[in-house]
């Protein structure tokens, strides 16, 4: 047997094992003189040797670790060891890095090689770091790594390499890199062969721990390494440097079979690297493979056909440098058998897709070729031009193209040089010419885009030493197959049915790219030609062309022309013949062939082409006319422009110059071919045509004389009346002027001018399709016109052409202000941004400054930026850059009464803009973008030096930046402007009553405000949309304007009016206050459906603010007395309440001095005492309250005495109507002056009720009244109003501890409340009464909630101010009389303005409803239970709840699912205080039923109210189920699925709360119920996607219900998800059965997710409140189990005893609770059978897993079952538990044969599993 294991060795111990002691001892006694190496697959790290005490000691042991690590076979290992060794030599010092070189050699040749290329790369790696510390001390070792290194080098994974021959560079730089690879040079090469020769896959690595594949990788990998290395290195080192040894060497590998055995490999990279090394040993080395010839040529040339990419350029490198080293490699091979057949078929093939390499290779291979057939190579190279592959590659196909060209003229030299001259004519015929034809006709046209044609004209010329017979023949047979071609084109259109075309023929382009290669000698890229290879003669001079010297210049485009032969240019005028001719034969293909020849002219026009063209014998001309059956005399242009033509030639016979014989002919054939044809093609009014014939005159016009060719363009613009013509030749005359000096004496001639003002004075015509266009064109003409005629700062135009210039300018202008309404077409566009580049050109001009139509001009500019809006949408983007500079110039240039003027027209412009194109908020934006730049362009006027720069300066002002300085401000003209530029107008809001009735009614303003009909009919309704824009840019020129004063003084303060405010923009601020008031209400109550109102109203109140803000403290006072001169009782004091709630704003946030803000709080409380002039108090009254306030200053005190003043001298009035107006107003002021304060005074809230319980008896001494039950309506007005008021002071002034109070204000509302039951039909249309029942609403919600108790668990918080102190004998009382009085109304109430059918105005049932619904959420259980509400019962609910309790039901529960989320609480939380007599009376129902029907009942379902609304809201939210689990849905406020979902889960807090309540075996059947009609997986699959995914803690610890708030309108956006979690939570606590088994039967990332959340957010909570609940009752005995926990483990131990039997129990509760598993383990049984034992715990298994309830319920259930049993109760033979688990039925069923009894449950499970219907024991028929 084997002894025991040895303890493994400790990490870091450097002590030798047993076999490095043993050889030390063999060392140390001198046995042997051989260190020990190593085995040969695990070499040691450390050689041992005499010396190795000193080299153990010498060595780190850091890195003797490290070194153990790298003999380890594992990769992982490896790569660590690597990487610390790296970091090692990188921290250690150098001393201690240089011992670790004598160990280095043997690591890196080992794990240099290996399989993982990330070990290589990284020792690769290690050894630079190693060389970069260790500098000369690696030189010893050098020998001994240079030959892997080298090997790495080259190693196959480029990022090995790259280390390597990074690592190779940084030791060794330059020079010394080959001195490096000269001084191993003897090493690398042993090594390299020994690598190809001797090794194999066996010996280069170890069989037993590395896989045949990586053997055979790592094998493979080497060779090619080692022989790219063996290239590496000859090409390295200087060619003088390659000893006869190396040669030596090299002759060895060559003769080696070993060697050649690699010839066979399957490999790509090895017969790569084999290529690479022959063609670097015949380089570098041709003595050794001079000898191998033999060999070597057979193994090259077998490649020559290689398609295989990675080894295609070292098989061409390797052919190339064989046959120019040994010219006798053609022996040891059959050219025709061997060679001719592969570089045949590479040919053929257009190179194998690799053109790029070989194509370039091809010449130099054919120049060393003794024998070939230059026919057939040639034949060859054509089927390789044609190869589909070649032809998608544009680079392939011209490298093929100059690899044909250059071959051919090679082998034209060659056959010259050879004597035979006569094949050249051939293959230029048989092979060139095929080749050009090819490129013109075939289908792609991809020949054509190659440098085939740039290079033809040399490939010709180097066949002219032999005579000029083969070019002649070229040209001519190329002309002859052309002019057919051409034939044909113009048949196929002739003949077609089709119109005529604007497109040329694929012929026509490739021709002219032919002629472009052949004159300029560039390509289809435009690129010039570069010739790669250049031809000497013998004697070593370049090669001269026999082709005489033509002409050398410059085309019109500026390019060089190159020389071509007569031949060449015979050929293009053939083409210039032809074409002409066929241009005037058929006017179907009249533009095509003009095209063509227009073309074909600006390129090149040879002399004799002109005179053939004036020729009518001309052997083309008549072939064309033949061929194509054409009368000699037909021309299209036979009498085009005749009589201009003759008034010409008149003209032209008087002209006395001296012509040269070459000019006159060009003359001869403009006036006689030419002009006929530009005249024609004016007739035609086709636009193509006419540039074509215009482009064609003027190349001609270069040529002729300047006398002759200014006659000719005065009569052909004289007798042109086409415009698009005239601006053709107007436009090319001044463009040509440089270059043909006729042209610039014309341009500079009066007539010229008279043309150019003809055309301007016509550029403003019709809106038609064809003046629009012209318009186009005339404002391009123009533009080149300004901008070439350009006389620096000045015109050179005269001054009527300047003048029709500005007048066609501005009309056009006004005509596209007028139709800019509509959609601008694409030529519109054209032509408008076409006159605009003119204007820009033209306010760049002195003359322009002081013409009169500047300033309309300018003025138009800004019409059309204001009607275009934003410039993007119709592409106008420099439309405002321009009109800003020539305000500028407007500026700078006019006197200021012409300023004064056009201010005032920009002014109406503007404005009047503003009210008609005004509609969204984008124009907005727009319009007050121009006026902030207009008006920065008022204060800081361009100096003289302003150029286009200044326009982004005075773009970036846009925000009138304080930097500018303000000089010489007008501040009355600025004051006008500013006035001119305000919205003004007698105009009504849209729904202006029903927004003043939400204000009253909302308790936003104290009176009603609803002014006499016949005034709202007169004045003009806008909408809400148009009024809030309108707003918005009153309110922004009021700012721009009141900024100025504070950049002036450079933002001091001051109360000076710097800036005097006029009355219209007093009258404009304080309007845009009321506006302000009734846009916020407008807002509150979404009466707007324009989208961005919400998200404008906070710039209209910031905006406000910084407007009062910036008004000094006169200003501000004139303000405000403007403001107090409106009767509060009218609809114009809406400013002032608007005034004061933006002044309150700007006191609140306290941004303002302490000076400024005394100044806002007095103007407040000015505005705020406007009613007192209203009262119609006396003026000793008046001058009393003023004095007090002056005096006592605005505190409590003085308001109470102010208030006994006022309310002594109203009760006085003798007029009953003027006294109640008076006294509400008093009222309303006060509760006004008074609301600033946070928390009145008790003492002060008592005097105040004091005051208004002496009015109100004074009221009643004289028979007024409060209202009450028995006031029939119509009420008057006045006495609403009263009632209103006194509701309003009564909440305000709440006296929580007077007896007195409570009793007058209970009493006041019980009356109140019952005269708004009696009158509730008269809500639906009076605001009195609607703010009546707002304001008695809200008493009775301060009243319930100042009574009510604290509230119970689960109830939900109303959010009041808290009024303490009442005493007992109030809350008396209230219980006692007034809880019922008030709620026994309201909840009647509340039904019936809750139902859909009794809503009026959205927004005021709102008001309404809101307070009405927080009320009744009050109501207490006992008051709901004895509801007044109508009865409404429905057939199908059969439930034992009490009518009473079904109409409740009936009545509420649709209500849940209201849209108006005030109502959907206050139902909820009405229902939910009488939940608990729901779940009573069920179950006391079901313990009366005397038949036991309900007792056979397995499901039950909760109260069919509730039922009804869950399926249809649940139905209603299926839609949600589109997305994931674990996604979540955020719906938006006030939507139809929002208040379903809201509803949906109300519903379920209400399900979960009755479930609470009931008794276990109804839980149990309302369980069943859910779970059959998968109710609460439905309600599942919606929470998690309510939930939110990360809830917050603030959310999670919450336990509070959610918050009704007294308007209704705040909810929280966090609201329904919190609900949501909420809801989650009670299911988890009162439904822990049926969730779990929802959970189990998810996916696996739902479960996954719901579990992650779960026991991240709520299981620590649940598992918490378990144990607590358990722990509540430790150490007591309940129903005979004692309790005891564990909390920190999650556990709960329970014991039971029972006589002789005990039972420890400790039960687990899983991390996921209530999800997971819980586990029971028995600690201790006694008295019970393991069998017994196994059976209850499987029944306290199933009672905890599958019972819905608690630890605790489980638990009795459980005992319950185990007391049956002792009782003598029997099993249900098929579940073996007494009590059912779910039902918690006991067996009633019995089988007639055996007697066995059964769970009803069990047994219906049983029959309809099996399908039978036999007993489950004895198997009869039950």
């Amino acid at each position: 047997m084997p002894g025991p294991k040895k303890a493994q060795r400790t990490k870091g111990n450097v002590k030798p094992s047993s076999s490095s002691q043993a050889a030390q001892l063999l060392a140390a006694s001198g046995h042997t003189t051989t260190g020990f190496i190593g085995f040969s697959n695990q070499p040691a790290f450390v050689p041992v040797s005499e010396t190795f005490d000193e080299a153990e000691s010498a060595l780190d042991s850091d890195f003797r670790l490290v070194l153990r690590k790298l003999s380890k076979r594992d990769t992982v290992t490896k790569i660590k060891a690597l990487q610390e060794f790296s970091s090692l030599c990188s921290s250690k010092d150098e001393e201690t890095v240089k011992t670790i070189v004598p160990f280095w050699p043997r690591i890196y040749n080992r794990v240099a090689i290996d399989v993982d290329h990330k070990v290589r790369e990284l020792s690769q790696r290690a050894t630079a770091s190693l060389a970069s510390r260790t500098g000369k001390s690696m030189a010893p070792h050098l020998k001994s790594i240079m030959g892997i290194w080298v090997v790495s080098m080259c190693d196959t994974y480029p990022t090995v390499a790259s280390a390597a021959n990074q690592a190779f560079t940084s030791r060794f730089s330059g020079a010394k890199q080959t001195e490096a690879v000269r001084f191993c040079l003897a090493e690398i090469v042993e090594c390299l062969s020994k690598n190809i020769l001797n090794h194999t896959k066996q010996t280069l690595s170890d069989p037993q721990t590395t896989s045949d594949e990586d053997m055979e990788a790592k094998y493979q990998r080497i060779i090619t390494s080692s022989l790219q290395g063996l290239r590496k290195v000859l090409v390295m080192l200087p060619p003088d440097s390659v000893s006869s040894s190396t040669s030596d060497h090299m002759i060895t590998l060559l003769r080696s079979s070993a060697f050649w055995k690699h010839a066979k490999s399957p490999v790509p990279s090895v017969k790569g690297g084999m290529l690479s090394l022959l063609s670097a040993i015949c380089q570098y080395c041709p003595s050794a493979s001079a000898e191998s010839i033999s060999k070597v040529s057979p193994f090259v040339f077998s490649f020559l056909d290689c398609a295989e990419p990675s080894i295609i350029s070292y098989a061409w490198e390797a052919t190339l440098s064989m046959v120019s080293a040994h010219e006798d490699c053609w022996q040891h091979v059959n050219w025709q058998k061997a060679v001719w057949p592969k570089l045949k078929s590479v040919l053929e093939n257009g190179c194998s897709g690799q053109a790029g390499i070989v194509a370039p290779c091809l010449l130099p291979l054919l120049s060393k070729i003794p024998e070939i057939n230059f026919a057939r190579f040639f034949e060859s190279f054509q089927v390789g031009l044609i190869e589909e592959s070649v032809l998608k590659s544009p680079s392939e196909l011209n490298a093929m193209v100059k690899s044909l060209e250059e071959c051919m003229q090679y082998v034209i030299k060659r056959l010259i040089m050879e004597g035979k001259s006569a094949e050249i004519k051939g293959l230029l015929l048989d092979q060139m010419l095929t080749v050009v034809k090819g490129s013109l006709t075939e289908p792609k046209a991809n020949l054509s885009k190659t440098e085939l044609y740039s290079n033809l004209n040399t490939l010709l010329s180097s066949a002219s030493d032999i005579g000029n017979d083969a070019e002649k023949c070229f040209w001519s047979d190329l002309s002859a197959f052309t002019i057919g071609r051409l034939q044909v084109e113009f048949q196929l259109a002739t003949n077609s049915n089709q119109p005529s075309t604007t497109t040329s023929p694929e012929l026509f382009e490739r021709l002219k790219l032919l002629v472009r290669g052949m004159v300029f000698q560039e390509s289809a890229s435009g690129g010039s030609r570069r010739e790669r290879v250049k031809f000497t003669t013998a004697d070593g001079n370049d090669e001269k062309s026999g082709v005489s010297p033509l002409r050398l210049g410059k085309d019109p485009r500026g390019k060089q022309r190159a020389k071509l032969s007569p031949f060449a240019e015979d050929f293009i005028g053939d083409i210039l013949v032809a074409a002409f001719k066929m241009a005037t034969i058929d006017e179907k293909v009249a533009f095509q062939f003009i095209s063509l020849f227009s073309e074909l002219v600006v390129l090149d026009v040879p002399d004799s082409a002109v005179v053939r063209l004036n020729s009518r014998t001309d052997g083309v001309c008549i072939r064309v006319t033949e061929d194509l059956s054409v009368e000699p005399g037909h021309c299209l242009t036979r009498n085009a422009g005749k009589d201009v033509i003759a008034h010409l030639e008149l003209q032209l016979s008087s002209v006395t110059t001296d012509v040269s014989g070459r000019a006159e002919y060009y003359k001869e054939f403009v006036v006689t071919h030419l002009l006929p044809f530009l005249f024609y093609a004016e007739s035609k009014h086709s636009e193509q045509l006419e540039c074509s014939a215009v482009m064609t005159l003027f190349a001609f016009l270069h040529n002729v004389e300047n006398a002759t060719a200014l006659e000719i363009l005065s009569s052909v613009i004289e007798g042109v009346s086409e415009p698009f013509m005239i601006c053709q030749l107007i436009e090319n005359t001044i463009l040509m002027s440089k270059a043909i000096p006729a042209c610039q004496k014309l341009s500079e001639g009066l007539s010229f001018a008279k043309h150019v003002e003809k055309l301007a004075l016509g550029a403003a015509g019709n809106e038609d399709n064809n003046s629009t266009k012209t318009s186009s064109y005339v404002w391009k003409m123009l533009t080149s016109v300004i901008s070439t005629m350009d006389g620096g700062d000045d015109l050179q135009v005269s001054q009527p052409c300047l003048d029709a210039i500005m007048s066609s300018c501005v009309s056009y202008l006004k005509c596209l202000v007028v139709g800019s309404s509509s959609t601008g077409s694409t030529q519109e566009l054209e032509a408008c941004r076409a006159m605009l580049s003119l204007v820009e050109i033209l306010f760049s001009k002195k003359r322009v400054l002081m013409h009169p139509l500047l300033g309309e001009l300018v003025v138009n500019l800004l019409h059309l930026r204001l009607q275009t809006g934003q410039p993007e949408k119709v592409d106008l983007s420099n439309l405002e850059q321009l009109w800003l500079k020539g305000f500028g110039l407007i500026l700078k240039s006019k006197s200021q009464v012409e300023i004064h003027g056009l201010l005032h027209q920009m002014c109406q412009v503007i404005h009047k803009s503003v009210l008609s194109t005004i509609r969204s908020m984008d124009n907005l934006v727009c319009f007050k973008r121009i006026v902030r730049l207009f008006l920065s362009s008022i204060i800081s006027p361009w100096d003289e030096h302003s150029d286009e720069s200044d326009i982004s300066c005075r773009l970036s002002a846009l925000n009138l930046d304080p930097k500018i300085e303000i000089q010489d401000i007008d501040i009355n003209t600025l004051s006008t402007v500013a006035d001119t530029l305000l919205i003004k107008g007698n105009h009504q809001m849209q729904n202006f009553r029903e927004i003043c009735d939400y204000l009253y009614i909302s308790s936003g303003s104290q009176t009603l405000f609803c002014g006499p009909e016949s005034d709202a009919e007169k004045k003009v309704q806008l909408p809400l949309q148009t009024e809030l824009i309108s707003s918005l840019y009153n309110l922004s020129m009021l700012n721009m304007f009141l900024e100025l004063p504070q950049r002036a003084d450079h933002g001091k303060e001051s109360d000076i009016d710097t800036c005097i405010i006029s009355d219209v923009q007093i009258i404009c601020l304080k309007g845009l206050c009321g506006k302000f008031v009734l846009l916020s209400a407008a807002n509150k109550m979404e009466s707007c459906q324009f989208q961005e109102f919400s998200g404008c109203m906070p710039d209209l109140c910031s905006g406000l603010m910084k407007c009062l803000n910036m008004l000094t403290s006169v200003q501000l006072s004139k303000l405000v007395d403007y403001a107090l001169k409106e009767d509060s009782t009218k609809p114009s004091s809406l400013d002032v309440i608007g005034m004061m709630q933006i002044l309150q704003i700007i006191v609140n946030k306290s941004q303002i001095s302490r000076k400024k803000m005394l100044v806002v709080e007095s103007a407040i409380f000015k505005l705020k005492c406007n009613f007192i002039s209203s009262c119609q108090l006396s003026e000793m009254v008046m001058s009393e309250v003023i004095k007090l306030f002056d005096d006592s200053g605005v505190s409590e005190v003085s308001l109470s005495k102010a208030f006994s003043l006022v309310s002594h001298e109203i009760m006085d009035f003798d007029n009953e109507n003027t006294k109640i107006k008076s006294i509400t107003l008093c009222l309303s002021g006060f509760l006004s002056l008074t609301s600033g304060y946070n928390s009145l005074n008790e003492d002060l809230k008592m005097e105040f009720f004091q005051q208004l319980m002496m009015v109100i008896n004074k009221l009643k001494d004289r028979n007024i009244h409060l209202l009450n039950s028995s006031d029939a309506m119509p009420v008057p007005i006045h006495l609403l109003e009263l009632n209103v008021s006194i509701a309003r002071s009564l909440k305000h002034f709440v006296v929580a501890s007077s007896d007195q109070y409570w009793e007058f204000t209970l009493c006041t509302l019980v009356e109140w409340i019952q005269f708004l039951l009696e009158s509730k039909e008269n809500l639906y249309n009076d605001a009195n009464m609607q703010a009546l029942a707002v304001s008695v609403f809200e008493l009775s919600f301060e009243a319930a909630h100042t009574f009510s108790s604290s509230s119970e668990e689960g109830q939900m918080s109303l959010e009041v101010s808290s009024s303490g102190g009442v005493t007992e004998k109030a809350k008396t009382e209230w219980s006692e009389f007034f809880a019922e009085g008030v709620f026994s109304p309201l909840l009647p109430m509340f039904v019936f303005l809750a139902s859909p059918s009794k809503r009026w105005n959205p927004a005021l049932w709102a008001l309404v409803q809101a307070p009405l619904s927080s009320a009744v959420s009050l109501c207490p259980g006992w008051l709901v239970l004895a509801h007044q509400l109508p009865p409404h019962l429905t057939a199908s609910d059969t439930s034992n709840l009490s009518d009473s309790m079904k109409t409740l039901l009936n009545h509420l529960c649709p209500l849940l699912m209201s849209r108006d989320r005030f109502v959907e609480l206050a139902a909820y939380l009405i229902l939910r205080s009488v939940v608990e007599e729901i779940a009573k009376q069920d179950s006391e129902a079901r313990e009366n039923a005397k038949d036991g029907k309900d007792e056979e009942e397995e499901t039950k379902s909760p109260p069919e109210a509730l039922m009804v609304q869950l399926e249809a809201a649940g139905h209603f939210l299926d839609c949600l189920k589109v997305v994931q689990v674990d996604d979540h849905i955020v719906m938006d406020q006030g939507t139809e699925e929002r208040s379903q979902a809201m509803g949906y889960l109300l519903v379920w807090r209400l399900l979960l709360f009755l479930f609470k309540y009931s008794q276990g075996e109804l839980r149990a059947k309302y369980a069943q119920y859910l779970k059959a009609q998968a109710s609460v997986s439905r309600l599942l699959d919606h929470l998690f996607r309510l939930m939110p995914q990360h809830p917050d803690p603030a959310m999670i610890e919450c336990s509070t219900e959610l918050t009704l708030k007294l308007n209704g309108k705040d909810e929280s956006n966090k609201e329904l998800e919190w609900l949501a979690l909420q809801v989650y939570r009670g299911c988890l606590e009162i439904l822990p059965a049926l969730v779990r088994t929802w959970w189990m039967e998810q996916d696996r990332k739902s479960s996954n997710f719901v579990d992650r959340f779960t026991t991240q957010y709520l299981s620590t909570e649940l598992i918490w409140q378990q144990i607590t609940s358990s722990q509540a009752n430790e150490d007591n005995r309940v129903e005979g189990i004692t309790i005891k926990t564990r909390p920190a483990t999650r556990e709960v131990l329970a014991t039971y005893e029972m006589a002789e039997v005990t039972v420890n129990m400790t039960i687990t509760l899983p991390e996921n609770f209530p999800l997971g598993k819980l586990e029971v383990a028995c600690d201790k049984r006694v008295g019970v059978s393991q069998a017994q034992w196994d059976r209850w715990l499987l029944q306290l298994n199933i009672f905890l897993q599958h019972q819905n309830g608690s630890i605790m319920e489980g638990l009795r259930l459980w005992k319950g079952n185990i007391d049956k049993k002792f009782e003598g109760l029997d099993d249900c033979m098929i579940c073996f538990s007494v009590i059912h688990g779910t039902t918690l039925q006991l067996p009633r069923l019995s089988c007639r044969t055996c007697r066995k009894k059964f769970h009803s449950t069990c047994l219906y499970k049983w029959f309809s599993t099996s399908q039978k219907s036999s007993c489950p024991l004895c198997r009869n028929l039950f």
